[in-house]
């Protein structure tokens, strides 16, 4: 993810919360799917950063089974990561007849606006959801891609 970042003439770097403090001039945090749950001082960061006007991406993992921390954090936004494999049941969406190869638009936001002029589907696979509370008054939830 983070040499596609680059390549989109996005300034990516990678970042360990457990080390280091969010920089001030970060436009979004990008959490990739963690590969362990995190810190409850990971959470805090994040939480604080949310707070204070920050912009937070966030994508779930589907080999790390146990994140009560993650999962904490997802909450205190309004979502819970779904159980399992998202799975096409419509077979005139499937690519390849595979139930878990997603085609999907991009919605008209900065963050896709590459993939979006373009009006191609994106491929996802293997990929897990979220579900999402009603927003409220406190965050905003911005879906970035949509069935096709």
């Amino acid at each position: 993810v983070l040499k596609r970042l680059q390549k989109g003439g996005y300034e990516a770097s990678s970042l360990s919360l457990l080390t280091n403090e969010i920089p001030s001039d970060c436009v979004a945090l990008i959490v990739n799917g963690p590969n362990s749950d995190f810190s409850q001082i990971e959470v805090e960061k994040i939480k604080s950063y949310v707070e204070k006007g920050g912009s937070l991406i966030l994508m779930a993992s589907l080999d790390v089974a146990d994140t009560p921390n993650y999962d904490e954090l997802l909450s205190s936004f309004g979502a819970t990561v779904t159980e399992g494999t998202v799975m096409e049941r419509n077979a005139s969406y499937l690519y390849m007849n595979t139930p878990t190869y997603l085609l999907l638009s991009p919605q008209s936001h900065s963050i896709t606006s590459s993939v979006d002029s373009t009006n191609r589907l994106c491929f996802f696979f293997e990929t897990r959801g979220f579900v999402v509370d009603e927003e409220s008054d406190e965050y905003n939830v911005t879906e970035l891609f949509t069935r096709g």
